[in-house]
């Protein structure tokens, strides 16, 4: 908690019509004003992990990073890569689809493995001769 008070004032923060925006370096960019002022968030709130839930199910069940970006072109969650990270924890679907990701990382690391073993074994090893099949032999 008390890093999130400490990093609010380096968001340099503004009131407009009673809620608590970012004042950015993006004045006169052609954009919203929702998208130049996002909102600030405590990451704590029931809300925010709402919001989280939320963009995380519409962004199809998409990791950390990808879900605070798509949140932050209207919010901006105060140390929000940690909230997101809190609540995806928290998700099934995507910790299945996370698990399924890293043990097809490990088997594909495996056969290239293997296959550096194979390569590292003398010549006569890993060519085999395979029986050529004749005219004689073949059935007509």
């Amino acid at each position: 908690m008390h890093s999130m008070v400490q990093s609010i004032p380096n968001l340099n923060p503004f009131i407009a019509e009673g809620i608590l925006r970012i004042r950015d370096c993006l004045e006169n960019a052609p954009m919203s004003f929702q998208t130049k002022h996002p909102v600030i968030l405590p990451s704590t709130y029931h809300m925010t992990n709402l919001i989280i839930q939320n963009c995380h199910r519409q962004q199809g069940q998409c990791g950390p990073s990808q879900v605070l970006a798509y949140i932050r072109q209207r919010f901006w969650i105060v140390c929000g890569l940690s909230a997101v990270r809190r609540i995806l924890a928290k998700c099934i679907n995507y910790r299945k689809q996370k698990a399924f990701l890293v043990n097809k990382l490990w088997l594909h690391s495996h056969q290239q493995e293997s296959l550096r073993q194979i390569h590292c074994l003398p010549m006569w090893v890993w060519t085999i001769s395979v029986p050529s099949v004749s005219s004689k032999d073949t059935v007509k």
